[in-house]
């Protein structure tokens, strides 16, 4: 989403869709391995709930299930790992931790929060 006066772009903004090649456990693989080139540093993988459990039920060719570490409160593929957040909507995003910069006004807020007693 793009920036309004209300609220700050998210973190997708400006980033460039790859299109699903489908829900087989080899067209998974293959947009997982499209994304930055197949060059993936320190990502994290952010779908929501419903999306991790339809990936914690997808089945290899052998019957197995292909990706084993995922449910749906997250885990993990090729040990990447899942964030599940139903904020995400339909996408499935590779998100860079390096890559993620806060506003200092959020950080001061975060900061403020942690140290106010509940």
């Amino acid at each position: 989403m793009a920036a309004t006066a209300d609220r700050p772009a998210s973190i997708l903004n400006g980033t460039t869709a790859i299109p699903s090649s489908g829900t087989t456990a080899a067209a998974i693989e293959t947009d997982l391995a499209a994304v930055n080139g197949g060059k993936l540093i320190a990502p994290y993988i952010t779908m929501k709930s419903s999306t991790a459990i339809a990936w914690s039920k997808v089945r290899d060719a052998a019957g197995g299930r292909a990706f084993p570490g995922v449910s749906w409160s997250g885990g993990d593929v090729w040990g990447i790992p899942v964030l599940v957040s139903d904020s995400v909507g339909d996408r499935i995003a590779i998100v860079y931790e390096n890559e993620v910069v806060l506003d200092d006004n959020l950080i001061e807020l975060i900061n403020n929060a942690r140290n106010t007693p509940i």
